[in-house]
């Protein structure tokens, strides 16, 4: 699994890249005044709930636009569709190598946030930054049999995604595309919004999404 984003990048990078990460993050924890621990849990809570929701539509805009050969989004392109054709082949990268695509755009997020003053929302976007980062790993675990009892009891508890939840979605790929808790799906897939998405984005682009070509072709 290359770098999709930064063509040539290779482990190094990668690992440089999660370094660089982790540093940006310490200081921002370090030097940012911490509200009441009630007010961070509800923070965390909201940041993760906005991951599940993001991943969910960059999932979405992946499998659904755009081709192999695109200039700028080829890479990221075959990885997610990739996975539908072999949904184990992720279960065989690393931590670094999972999430290689995500830290960079972490990094640079990191950066961001030492411009803003307040307090508060750094701190919302210090866990939306960790959880987005490393939303591959959480991808993973959904996929995985051998996990640590703690996280099979944050599946078990609907706290993270579930296997037999994120299932759905390899079930036809054209829903459940939030594969952090997993808690978005059925708000968007019950209001058809995925659906409607499209159509409104074919009435202002001509797009057509991915499946919808799969069946034009077949006529």
């Amino acid at each position: 699994m290359a770098n999709d984003i930064i063509p040539g990048a290779g482990k190094k990078f990668d690992i440089t890249m999660t370094v660089i990460f982790w540093l940006l993050m310490a200081t921002l924890m370090w030097q940012t005044p911490r509200p009441d621990l009630a007010v961070l849990l509800v923070f965390f809570i909201l940041a993760v709930e906005a991951v599940d929701f993001a991943v969910g539509v960059v999932h979405w805009a992946l499998d659904k636009y755009w081709d192999y050969d695109h200039k700028r989004l080829g890479g990221l392109v075959k990885t997610f569709r990739g996975h539908h054709v072999d949904p184990e082949l992720m279960l065989k990268h690393g931590i670094i190598k999972s999430n290689n695509n995500a830290v960079p755009v972490g990094v640079v997020i990191a950066l961001l946030l030492f411009t803003l003053e307040s307090p508060n929302l750094v701190w919302f976007f210090i866990f939306f930054n960790v959880f987005g980062a490393y939303s591959a790993t959480i991808h993973q675990w959904a996929h995985r049999d051998d996990l640590p009892t703690a996280i099979k009891k944050l599946q078990d508890w609907h706290i993270l995604i579930s296997p037999e939840l994120h299932e759905k979605h390899h079930e036809g790929y054209l829903s459940h595309y939030c594969a952090i808790t997993g808690h978005w799906n059925p708000i968007l897939d019950k209001t058809n919004f995925w659906r409607r998405t499209e159509y409104f984005i074919y009435r202002l682009t001509d797009a057509v999404p991915y499946h919808r070509r799969d069946i034009a072709e077949s006529k």
